[in-house]
């Protein structure tokens, strides 16, 4: 008996048991005087059965093994890529820190040789200033130094011309009063004595020291009147024109001396003055500022010698004031 068709056969059931129980009845049906074929055909079907279940098996072991390969691949790859990426992280964070770390070493060191420069310069430019300050400081000394040694030199030479014009001075004076006559007509010639000096013989002159003295150093000794002979003369009125030229003799030596008082104090002003800028010039040298003209704590005094302005300048109006009154001529008296 032949094989059932395929078409013919059922669908194996989802229980092993069933299928082979159907399968196994419908074959006994069909084919019982050959039992030999029919469990060579089935046991051929139990075995392709098996074959293909082995098969759908295997297919399936592998199947799985391949998605739980794959799937570890992936979860492989999947940790590696986490690994490198943190490794890359690590690796970037550290190349920057050590970028930072080398950016602010530089950064220091460029500060510190800046800081080097920067005092190196300092020290230059104190050392500069220090230098130019002492020359300046040598410069002012030596400048001081030259200006008080002008203004001692100066003063020197001042004191010398007034002492030479003192002199000659002196000198004109006494050589006006040895040769200066005072005649009634007014005319000159030998010098006349006075009264006394005239009967004792003496010497007739006047004290150089008292310039405002009019009688003569014997009569001032001997407490008396200084009186000068009258001589007959031409011109009427002779006794007014020896009074008018005892006073006009008076007057010159007034003036002269007055002139003279005025010169010396000129120039006693100027020697302060001079003085007084050469001390400004040393204070100011020494440190002390604030020091100038009209700023001292105490005045200079001069000293005039023996001549009072005041006394000449009253006397010099009083015989201005007799030599212009209206005198009274001999004929009158």
């Amino acid at each position: 008996m032949s094989a059932p068709s395929k078409t013919n056969t059922p669908a194996p059931s989802t229980s092993k048991c069933d299928w082979a129980c159907a399968t196994t009845d419908k074959l006994k049906s069909g084919s019982d005087d050959e039992p030999e074929i029919y469990d060579a055909k089935v046991g051929e079907r139990k075995r392709r059965w098996q074959a293909k279940k082995e098969a759908k098996e295997k297919e399936a072991r592998e199947h799985q093994q391949r998605e739980e390969t794959e799937r570890w691949a992936r979860e492989e790859a999947a940790r590696l890529e986490r690994e490198a990426a943190t490794v890359q992280r690590q690796e970037e964070a550290d190349h920057w820190v050590r970028e930072e770390r080398q950016a602010k070493e530089e950064k220091e060191c460029l500060e510190r040789e800046a800081a080097v420069r920067r005092e190196a310069a300092i020290k230059k430019a104190m050392e500069m200033a220090e230098k130019r300050a002492q020359e300046d400081m040598e410069e002012k000394r030596a400048e001081a130094l030259k200006k008080i040694q002008a203004a001692k030199e100066m003063a020197r030479q001042q004191v010398e011309a007034e002492a030479s014009r003192q002199k000659s001075v002196m000198m004109k004076k006494q050589a006006r009063e040895e040769n200066t006559v005072a005649r009634p007509s007014g005319m000159l010639g030998p010098r006349l004595h006075c009264v006394r000096c005239t009967r004792t013989g003496a010497k007739c002159k006047r004290d150089p020291e008292n310039k405002c003295q009019c009688a003569c150093m014997q009569c001032t000794r001997h407490k008396e009147k200084c009186e000068w002979p009258e001589v007959v003369g031409s011109v009427s009125g002779s006794g007014s024109s020896h009074a008018l030229l005892q006073r006009m003799d008076r007057l010159i030596l007034a003036v002269e001396n007055l002139a003279e008082a005025q010169w010396y104090t000129a120039s006693v002003c100027a020697a302060s003055g001079m003085a007084v800028g050469t001390l400004i010039n040393e204070c100011n040298f020494l440190g002390f500022e604030g020091v100038g003209p009209g700023e001292e704590d105490e005045e200079e005094e001069t000293d005039t010698e023996a001549v009072d302005q005041k006394a000449v300048e009253q006397e010099v109006a009083e015989l201005r004031k007799e030599i212009l009154e209206p005198r009274p001529s001999d004929d009158e008296m």
